[in-house]
Formats: C-alpha cells, structure tokens, sequence
C-alpha cells in the first residue's frame, strides 16, 4: 500500500479521531479507504462510512472502496453487495448510512469498530451529537476526512479550532499529493486564475466568510460588522413568536424571535431536530418556558397523511400547537422561494441574532446557497435543497407569516398575499 508521506502518521497512530482536513486533490478519501480496506483484512470489523445526506447508495464511499480493493489486488477476498460490501476471509462489514435522513436510526447499530465519516464539513451539530455515544465499543475510532469550507462549521470548531484530547490532526492539500495529476494541475491554474477568492478555499483548504452562491452571506456579514450577531436578551413584556418548516422524513426547523416595539427582530433562538413527531415539538415548546404569540406554519401542513388521514394541522392542534397557516406567496415571474428570500432580506437589517442559542441556526444560514452551472459557468436559479434549507424556510416563513404588508409590497402580488394577524409595520 503506497501512501503519502503526510499522511504517514496515521499508520500508527492510536488516537480516538484521525483527521485529514483541507483541498481538493490532496488524496485524504484515497487514503482512509485503504487503510479501512486493510482494517478489514487484518480481523473482523464493522466499519461504518457515514455522510451527512445519502440519498442513494451512489452518494456513498461504496465505489471509491471498491476501487480500492481491486487496486490492492483484493477483489477476490471481497463481495460487492447493493448496499454493504463483505470481506469473506475475516467476515468484516462495510456499512454506509445518512446521518441527516434520520439520525436517530444510528442508534441501532451495534459494535462499530471504525466510523469513516466523510464531508464532514457538512455535518451538523444534531449529527455529531447523535452519532459519537453510537460508537463506543472498546478500541473503536474515528476517521474524519473534511474540506474546509466556513470557519464555523460545526466539525471545523471540534477537529481543527478546538481539536479533541485524543486525536491527530493532519492538513493535506494537493501539493502533498505525491501523484498529483497533470490534468489535476491543469485544472487548479485555471481556477486560480478564474476565482482566486474560491480558489484558496477549494484547493488550499482555506475557510472563506460564506459558501460559494450564498444567499445570506452578505446579510450575515454586514450583521456581524455592526455588532447585531451578539447577546440577545429574552424581552418576558413581548411574546415569542415561531416560525416552522416541518420535515417528514428530515428535519424540522424552528426560530423563535420577538419584535420590539421599535420594529427590530430579534431572533433569540433556534432548534432543529429530525424523526421525532409533533408532540416532542410540543415539549421543545414547553421546555422552553417562553410566553408564545404566533406559531407561523408553511401551507404544506394542511396535506393530508395517507395513514391517518388527518392533516399535520389537525395533529399539532391536538398537542396544543395552533398554528397560523401561511399562504403561498409569488407569482409566475416571482417564484415563491425568491419571492420570501427577497422579503428575508429586504428586512434584514432590522435583524438581531443571538450569537449562542442562534449558533447552529446561523451556521445553516451560511451555508443556504444557489448551485452553480459548471457547463454555463453561472449559478442556478433558486436556492439548492440541502441540509441548510430547512432553516432558511423555516426564517422565510416567519418573515411572510408576521409581516404580510411588507411582503405584498415587496411582490406586488396581492391575491397571493398572507392575511397574517399581526405586522412590524411603526
């Protein structure tokens, strides 16, 4: 097994978390998966290649691993199943698995040995917090393979800023990648020169401000320069008011936030969650202990479930969650995603966050983004559905929900408009 020789110290290392952090092109997938191909040979292991998002069994390590074993010569010790990958010589088990579709379902696995998680600059702090009681079987260990992307990502602040005990830590970029390719290179002059700010992120492993198409990056960053990301006091003379975007087989994202009287928001809180029903979002209200306002839903929540046949509306009211159900906005030149992304921002300077129970919230708006058209060399249309969109709805719905005459100001599409009960309009 050939090896880089940056990477050489987690050969022998005995540490809980074995970290490979920065660009692209540095070979950080290439050497986990061979040294958890070699795991495998050496005895019996369940070993677990965990992502944030996996949709498919596509989207997974699976093909990069079988590669491996073919290139080592081990194909033959080895069956390739749909789902899992078995070695036959020592039984060992190759499992891949979301974390974000539902991560509760990570309690069910038993007796990993190694945990290889990947991207893990996308993994949420829900994610982490789930995962790392699961794999707790003496001599069990991690494998984090991460390209920097925002400074406050959540595995950036427990691996890199704020690195664990037990753990090695090793920054790999493409220069300490031995077989380097020439059409690699090509590829990395010519982004440099095309994007030099994108360019120290993806290939030198440098954090930027906000991710490449970022919605919200230039309204978190003009909040930060004017000191309004910072302690937010709970005012108990105003109500707390929420706003939803409710997943079904995902998350559920929630805000919580005031209006003074002067007409600022004050966004005081967030939480996030995935799998559990409508009545554990009960008790996250209860626990709180805030004296609520409005509880804004999306219009969605009106579909009925096959199963019981009863609307999500009509299920929350019976935990004694009465929502108000906010109507779509937008219109056929206006979409509706862009129609409250403009409505998001266009208040956004009335805006305060409070820098600790806000934290991942913020994170998630940070990372809110358009896709970018490699073939146009231009972003889509619309924001992309991923993790951070959940929360980015979920604000968006708030802001349609509470401020209806602003909206419809904003869109100029009046029949469409939410007849919300309340507005920030002084």
């Amino acid at each position: 097994m050939q090896v880089s020789r940056k990477a050489a110290p987690l050969l022998t290392s005995k540490a809980q978390y074995r970290v490979l952090y920065g660009g692209r092109s540095s070979g950080k997938s290439w050497f986990v998966a061979q040294m958890l191909v070699m795991a495998a040979m050496e005895g019996k292991k369940r070993i677990l290649c965990a992502r944030e998002y996996q949709n498919s069994i596509g989207e997974s390590a699976k093909e990069l691993i079988t590669e491996r074993i073919d290139k080592l010569g081990f194909s033959d010790q080895f069956t390739v199943q749909n789902t899992t990958i078995k070695c036959k010589t020592t039984g060992s088990e190759f499992l891949f698995w979301g974390l974000r579709t539902n991560p509760r379902s990570i309690r069910s696995l038993e007796g990993i040995d190694i945990c290889w998680i990947e991207e893990a600059q996308t993994i949420s702090k829900t994610s982490w917090d789930e995962l790392e009681p699961t794999i707790r079987k003496p001599g069990s260990y991690f494998y984090v393979t991460l390209n920097p992307e925002l400074e406050i990502d959540e595995s950036y602040q427990r691996f890199i800023v704020h690195p664990p005990e037990d753990s090695t830590v090793i920054e790999m970029n493409w220069r300490h990648n031995p077989w380097f390719s020439k059409e690699s290179e090509k590829q990395r002059r010519a982004h440099a020169d095309r994007d030099p700010v994108g360019y120290k992120t993806i290939w030198e492993g440098q954090c930027r401000q906000a991710v490449e198409g970022s919605i919200y990056g230039d309204v978190l960053e003009t909040a930060r320069e004017e000191g309004r990301i910072t302690s937010v006091p709970v005012d108990v003379a105003l109500p707390v008011h929420t706003g939803w975007d409710l997943g079904v087989l995902d998350s559920t994202a929630i805000w919580f936030f005031q209006v003074t009287r002067g007409g600022e928001i004050h966004w005081i809180d967030y939480h996030e969650d995935a799998g559990p029903g409508l009545d554990s979002y009960a008790r996250v209200l209860s626990d709180k202990g805030y004296t609520y306002g409005t509880h804004y839903a999306p219009h969605d929540i009106k579909a009925r479930e096959l199963g019981s046949g009863k609307s999500r509306l009509e299920v929350a009211a019976g935990f004694g969650i009465k929502f108000f159900v906010v109507r779509r906005i937008g219109s056929g030149h206006v979409p509706e995603a862009e129609a409250g992304i403009a409505a998001v921002r266009d208040a956004s300077g009335r805006m305060w966050w409070d820098q600790l129970r806000c934290k991942v919230g913020l994170q998630m708006l940070s990372r809110y983004r358009r896709g970018f058209n490699q073939a146009l060399n231009e972003f889509r249309p619309g924001p992309v559905h991923d993790s951070a969109s959940h929360c980015a709805d979920a604000k968006r719905t708030a802001i349609v929900g509470y401020a209806p005459a602003r909206v419809a100001e904003r869109t100029n599409h009046e029949d469409s408009m939410p007849t919300g009960p309340s507005g920030w309009m002084v």
